[in-house]
């Protein structure tokens, strides 16, 4: 075997450990937001929390005055 072949078997497996990886903590995850439904909170805005929190403080500000310039063209807010 070429180390060409041999590189491209090894990347190969290194994907494959990484989707099952990836396959556990989704279910993880899962479990994690089953159990936040039933302790009685909303997952829709969990996640909505956890987007904004993993956003940038810029990109959140302009966001938000976009939103709110959009919703008060529009007789929302």
């Amino acid at each position: 075997m070429t180390d060409t072949t041999l590189k491209l078997k090894q990347l190969i497996s290194n994907i494959e450990y990484l989707e099952e990886q990836k396959k556990e903590k989704a279910a993880e995850i899962s479990a994690i937001y089953k159990e936040v439904k039933a302790l009685g909170f909303n997952t829709k805005i969990i996640r909505e929390v956890i987007k904004i929190k993993n956003t940038k403080v810029n990109e959140r500000e302009e966001h938000e005055t976009l939103l709110n310039a959009y919703m008060g063209e529009l007789g929302l807010m």
